[in-house]
């Protein structure tokens, strides 16, 4: 299954989720991998990260030709979440805090304002590098000021939720509204990354959000659709209609002395043309 912006998916295919599960099952055990390491082996904090990077490169080498991996980051964006929130339980002052939220505001508005953006506007616009630079320096700035602790269940809860909003928006892109839809990397990351870092409640109101804006997505898709194969079955009806009222119209006229019969059957067919071109721009219009 080739994971590109127009192609048009099979939803009731399994093969088209085999690229998703398989993400999920990888991401999944490098997390548990590390909380493994750190809980039970102890290593310390520089050995922790040279196996975590170690892990990550080789993986991302293996699986460097699957496009939808290519597109989520591969294992990076979820294993940077996991080493940088692993410190002990902190307690936060009042400034901190205050910044913690306008950072998770802000960051989470960003990525509703590009996902409303990108399935309203007519034709993409660049700046996937300018995107990539306010997604990094969103999540520096959280982890910076971030005094609390990710607990296991939490970071594989956002993992699969991660995981699974990249999925979302790669397999939305046939829908969107213009034709150059393709997925960069840093596009797919700039919308889904802070499901990793931000607060929970900023997570389920960014979360509800984009899956709100696709589902309206898909509706659209489905009913113009509908109304396509509509006026198809409209028009086909008109000229079948047509094509039994020619024997009527166009009489056998071979016997006939006067020229009366061939005028009449020249004004039926005109007036039969003009009935035609109606039907025609009235399915058009509807």
């Amino acid at each position: 299954m080739h994971w590109h912006g127009n192609t048009p998916y099979d939803f009731s295919l399994v093969s088209t989720y085999f690229p998703v599960l398989l993400l999920v099952v990888r991401s999944s055990i490098c997390v548990s991998a590390i909380y493994w390491i750190t809980s039970i082996l102890g290593l310390p904090q520089q050995a922790l990260l040279m196996f975590t990077v170690c892990i990550v490169y080789i993986d991302s080498l293996m699986m460097h030709d699957n496009s939808f991996d290519r597109a989520c980051g591969h294992l990076c964006v979820c294993a940077l979440a996991v080493l940088t929130q692993q410190q002990q339980q902190a307690v936060c002052s009042s400034s901190e805090t205050v910044l913690m939220i306008v950072c998770d505001l802000l960051w989470s508005a960003c990525a509703g304002v590009e996902v409303i953006l990108r399935t309203t506007r007519v034709r993409m616009h660049g700046q996937q590098l300018n995107k990539t630079i306010l997604c990094c320096c969103f999540a520096c700035g959280r982890v910076a000021i971030n005094c609390s602790s990710l607990g296991f269940m939490q970071a594989m809860c956002r993992t699969w939720l991660y995981n699974i909003l990249c999925a979302l928006l790669l397999l939305c892109s046939a829908f969107l509204p213009h034709q150059d839809a393709i997925l960069h990397t840093s596009s797919v990351v700039y919308i889904c990354a802070h499901v990793l870092f931000v607060h929970l409640y900023a997570v389920i109101a960014s979360v509800t959000l984009i899956v709100c804006v696709h589902a309206r997505l898909v509706y659209l898709h489905v009913a113009q659709n509908g109304n396509t194969h509509k006026n198809d079955n409209v028009h086909r009806d008109v000229l079948h209609d047509s094509a039994r009222m020619l024997p009527t119209v166009f009489p056998n006229t071979t016997g006939n002395s006067g020229s009366t019969a061939p005028m009449q059957a020249q004004k039926d067919y005109s007036d039969l043309i003009k009935t035609l071109q109606a039907a025609k721009r009235a399915s058009n219009v509807a």
